[in-house]
């Protein structure tokens, strides 16, 4: 009798108690069959009510099964609208948390570009000034000091050039932001390579003398490439041959040497030093990396100089990589466009 008793605990259900009754009577239906079949009247009687109890069955029982998965399937399906509601709505919160913090992020950004290209300027402008009045004061040391010496000419010079390539480095800076503004274009033009060795040979000759270190240039004669002189001299392979100096041991060998290849012309700056360690190769033409490592006599540096690399061969429609090889030391690949194709 306990599941009868269960009818008033359940009453909200009602198809599920009206299941119960229908069992019940059913049950007491068959009970009394066999005490109703002697009287005809009687029997009549009881089989009429258990045909009404097998319809109410075949009818009943379906319709109570579909009604209940349904409302499981609706339960279930309620369920899983609200959390999924839950979900997109802690979505949506995380997201406008990161678009504003991303805005934020930009904003300091922009101010910081903003900062940076005012240092800039004024760093150039201020620098200038200086500039020229050592230029003029190297130029007329000279001509202030009597007798001077082969040696004391050969310095000034020296300095007098040395004045005039910052100088015109300077200058190329400005160029180059003004470029990656897009508010000038850059001035490509044909430029023998053959200077730019001979420049490169003669600016670093006491840094290289200094570390013993031996430069051989083997390059074909005559080559001509589309690019700018300053940034050839001065950015691209100024660069190039510091950074295969301060990385090579004292007694040690630089390469340079080149490949024609249809309208480019690929050139190899190759040394013999600590080469590039494995975990900078991917980032080491990247300007925001850090990449800065310390020189085999403890020569200090920025981890700049890749970076600005790449970026002026870009400009002049060229690029650079690092070259895998066994051998010791490092071998990067300059790429230019040939003036003759």
């Amino acid at each position: 009798m306990g599941w009868l008793l269960d009818i008033k605990k359940t009453k909200k259900d009602v198809i599920s108690n009206g299941f119960r009754v229908l069992l019940f009577l059913n049950g007491l239906h068959f009970l009394d069959f066999a005490i109703l079949r002697p009287n005809e009247n009687m029997a009549v009687l009881g089989f009429s009510i258990a045909l009404v109890f097998y319809f109410c069955y075949a009818v009943y029982i379906p319709a109570f099964i579909l009604n209940k998965i349904s409302l499981d399937y609706t339960l279930s399906l309620e369920n899983e609208v609200i959390k999924q509601t839950r979900q997109l709505l802690e979505s949506n919160e995380q997201l406008e948390i990161a678009f504003l913090s991303l805005k934020e992020k930009n904003s300091e950004l922009e101010t910081l570009s903003t900062e940076n290209r005012t240092i800039l300027s004024v760093l150039v402008h201020d620098i200038s000034t200086p500039l020229q009045v050592l230029f003029y004061n190297a130029k007329s040391l000279i001509t202030s000091v009597s007798n001077p010496t082969e040696e004391i000419i050969k310095k000034s010079l020296k300095i007098e050039k040395s004045i005039t390539n910052i100088s015109q480095i300077l200058q190329e800076i400005k160029t180059l932001h003004a470029a990656r503004m897009g508010k000038q274009t850059i001035d490509v033009k044909e430029v023998s390579m053959d200077m730019v060795m001979e420049y490169i040979t003669e600016t670093y000759s006491e840094r290289l003398n200094a570390k013993n270190i031996n430069l051989e240039v083997n390059i074909e004669k005559g080559i001509v490439v589309l690019g700018n002189e300053s940034w050839l001299k001065n950015q691209i392979f100024a660069n190039l041959i510091s950074n295969a100096i301060k990385f090579s041991f004292p007694g040690g060998k630089i390469k340079i040497s080149s490949q024609l290849e249809n309208s480019m012309v690929k050139f190899f700056v190759e040394d013999q030093g600590v080469g590039v360690p494995h975990e900078l190769r991917g980032k080491i033409f990247e300007l925001n990396a850090s990449t800065t490592n310390d020189g085999t006599m403890g020569e200090k540096g920025t981890g700049l100089g890749l970076p600005i690399v790449r970026q002026y061969l870009q400009l002049m429609g060229g690029d650079i990589k690092i070259v895998d090889r066994e051998a010791a030391g490092a071998c990067f690949e300059i790429i230019i466009r040939s003036a003759h194709h």
